[in-house]
């Protein structure tokens, strides 16, 4: 078999596999602020499986640098689902869907009580 369409190795599957999840954790993210389609967020998926490992930088996650690398989302909404994605880690009882503002002192979202499922504006200090 040529070597290009060898299956990945089971280490590249794993990594595939996280960014996945990651990848569906974003993805509300993503189509709330109409940065991607479904069709388009279901070929992004497709590319996560075929794609070398991204070598993370400037502090981004994996996926950013994947969507960066590979040039599937502009740089500033990378930078911005990046952000959502960091600040979503310390809310847990939360689901952020949009940044709706940000100044100099905090950033605000749209974000969904996963308790009582009310949408709510969540202002977020620096």
């Amino acid at each position: 078999m040529p070597a290009s369409s060898a299956a990945p190795t089971t280490a590249a599957n794993g990594l595939a596999s996280s960014l996945v999840t990651q990848l569906e954790n974003a993805s509300t993210v993503m189509l709330a602020n109409n940065w991607v389609t479904k069709p388009q967020l279901e070929n992004i998926k497709i590319r996560v499986f075929n794609t070398a490992e991204p070598v993370p930088s400037a502090g981004r996650s994996l996926l950013a640098q994947l969507l960066l690398d590979n040039r599937l989302m502009p740089r500033e909404q990378v930078a911005d689902l990046d952000s959502i994605i960091k600040t979503q880690a310390t809310l847990p009882e939360f689901q952020l869907q949009k940044k709706i503002g940000a100044g100099g002192m905090a950033t605000v979202y749209a974000a969904r009580h996963l308790v009582s499922g009310a949408t709510r504006a969540l202002k977020v200090a620096r």
